[in-house]
């Protein structure tokens, strides 16, 4: 889970005391939540609020959810519990795709005042003028549905890179998935606002864009504009010393125009983040995906054909009801054969609302867990062989923090974690380096570093 927290306290420019000037927010879930955390804290900065530290000292803390999985929601739960005990006098706001899905679960909670739906958590600023001070949880949710308001949002926490989002809710409705529920159907931004976005961004100094979104290859279609339009856009006339890249798109719509022109661009990243879910065509009907496992491996060699060092990583659900163990040895076997960097591996978890809550043939917990470690052995399998791959390469790094051992540390183009020695002065900058091998953190080792630019 992906957890941010940001503290802001709101300046009384007034005079007139105000009843609840600081707050936190903690985000959970994917870079999407993020990017929409950040641009709420933005607005929050542009009506008075301002930083503070500690946490503690927090009046307001908002949390964003995530639905994905029941751990998802339970790791949600825990934090609410967690800063209700440390700080019992903090008025918690919930928002989030778990929030917009159980609302009455959240309401209940200890020190919970208001629950905020997907769509109504851009009114927070207003919701934050009018919390009642009675004790009482008031509820804002309203319906998603064929939702057509896309509202534009990006990340600003992170000194070299910034996630753009381009994209918001799906039309797919696979069996296992909560995020139509949540986020309602497709919509997106255009490719002229998304230009606008880009150089706003880059004139913040961000090193690396990623093109953020529910189902990014669905980007467009209501414009009669496309991914493919999109990029051609970025690499003819986006600031070129900026890395762009993509984040995870649907098998389906990744299509060989994209793939030739990330292929033959400088400025995109060769990676490619691609939901494979199983390799077992019979679960992936199962699962109502709309791809076969003979076009995901026309993909993968077609990116591999065209860009040999380029990183593929993919998501696997392990023990979907009706998973045999012959299914999930046919996807282990296919795994094995792809020239990926890395894989996500989930163990399957009904989420209610959708098709597979109701399904029968169900896996049990034990097992799952068991294919599930299986497939993370191979996963550090495939990353170290796709690291031999890059052994005594010359690459790109974006030097992005410092890591707790001493070294700095930062992502190449092709999705590799990088570790260097500490320089202050190359924190933030783009340097060439040698990859001469692996350490016990699971990160290759750069030396011989220039900078770039």
């Amino acid at each position: 889970m992906q957890l941010f927290l940001l503290l802001l306290h709101r300046a009384n420019h007034t005079g007139v005391k105000e009843k609840k000037n600081k707050i936190a927010f903690c985000t959970f879930g994917c870079k999407l939540n993020y990017a929409e955390s950040s641009a709420l804290a933005a607005d929050l900065r542009e009506n008075g609020y301002l930083s503070v530290n500690p946490a503690e000292d927090a009046e307001i803390v908002v949390i964003n959810t995530c639905a994905v999985t029941a751990r998802a929601e339970k790791k949600c739960k825990q934090a609410i519990h967690r800063i209700h005990k440390t700080n019992p006098g903090a008025t918690i706001i919930v928002t989030g795709c778990s929030a917009q899905l159980n609302h009455t679960g959240y309401s209940s909670l200890p020190g919970v005042k208001l629950v905020l739906g997907v769509e109504d958590k851009y009114g927070i600023i207003n919701a934050l003028e009018s919390l009642p001070s009675e004790n009482k949880t008031l509820c804002n949710i309203h319906p998603v549905g064929k939702n057509e308001k896309f509202i534009i949002a990006h990340s600003l926490g992170e000194r070299t890179r910034s996630f753009l989002k381009i994209q918001d809710g799906c039309d797919y409705h696979c069996n296992y998935c909560t995020i139509p529920l949540a986020r309602g159907s497709s919509r997106s931004a255009t490719i002229r606002q998304t230009m606008e976005q880009i150089n706003r961004i880059a004139g913040k100094g961000v090193r690396e864009i990623i093109l953020t979104g529910v189902n990014i290859g669905d980007f467009g279609r209501r414009h009669n504009e496309s991914l493919t339009a999109l990029i051609g856009e970025i690499i003819r006339s986006a600031p070129q010393d900026i890395r762009y890249r993509l984040s995870s798109i649907e098998p389906d719509l990744l299509t060989t125009e994209m793939i030739d022109a990330i292929a033959g661009s400088d400025v995109f990243a060769r990676h490619f983040h691609i939901p494979l879910q199983s390799a077992c065509n019979n679960t992936l009907k199962a699962m109502g995906r709309r791809y076969n496992i003979e076009l995901f491996r026309i993909l993968t060699d077609s990116i591999l054909n065209k860009m040999p060092q380029c990183c593929i990583g993919i998501d696997i659900i392990t023990g979907f009801p009706g998973e045999t163990d012959e299914d999930f040895e046919t996807t282990y076997s296919f795994i094995q054969t792809l020239g990926i960097g890395y894989m996500h591996v989930f163990p399957f978890s009904p989420r209610p609302g959708t098709n597979a809550w109701t399904m029968k043939n169900t896996v049990n917990s034990e097992k799952k867990e068991q294919r599930s470690r299986l497939l993370l052995d191979l996963s550090e399998k495939k990353r170290n062989e796709f690291y031999m791959k890059n052994m005594n390469r010359h690459e790109t790094v974006i030097v992005e923090s410092k890591h707790k051992d001493g070294m700095l540390t930062g992502y190449t183009g092709n999705y590799i974690k990088v570790a260097i020695p500490y320089k202050k002065e190359l924190i933030g900058q783009i340097v060439d380096v040698h990859l001469a091998g692996v350490n016990q953190k699971g990160m290759m080792i750069g030396n011989q570093i220039k900078i770039k630019r």
